[in-house]
């Protein structure tokens, strides 16, 4: 019997998800061998530790949508560059606008981020700045009317 014909293996998919969220998690590939085990991948993740990865892996996860948006997640792009934090939430406005604000703040910085942003659309800008009902401009001291 094969290894991936065992009925251990198909019913239980967590050996699957460590193996693949291992690869995911590693900085020991170049970027032409980690872009082709994103082309392969088959989970999206919750909370994935992206604290050893670097900013270019992890804007690849974020185009590709392999992190979820949860807070956990957010919490581990947060500290990263402001690339990255802009990409996660450029691919996530659905769900940060149903967020906002009762489950969700983001800083001051950050409006301002996805505001300077062509990665949002004004519409979205838009919808932000409706949804909060903040005198976001007042705030700023890099954004003014």
């Amino acid at each position: 019997m094969k290894i991936f014909e065992a009925i251990s293996v198909i019913n239980d998919d967590s050996l699957g998800v460590k193996f693949e969220s291992n690869l995911l998690k590693s900085e020991k590939f170049n970027m032409n061998a980690y872009n082709s085990i994103i082309q392969a991948h088959k989970y999206s993740y919750n909370h994935l530790d992206i604290s050893e990865l670097s900013n270019e892996k992890t804007l690849i996860l974020c185009n590709k949508k392999i992190l979820t948006f949860t807070d956990t997640n957010l919490e581990s792009i947060r500290k990263k560059s402001n690339e990255v934090l802009v990409e996660f939430l450029s691919k996530n406005t659905k769900v940060l606008l149903e967020k906002l604000p009762s489950e969700l703040e983001l800083t001051n910085e950050e409006f301002e981020l996805i505001l300077k942003s062509n990665k949002f659309s004004n519409q979205f800008k838009q919808q932000l700045v409706d949804k909060l009902d903040i005198e976001l401009f007042s705030k700023s001291e890099s954004i003014r009317l």
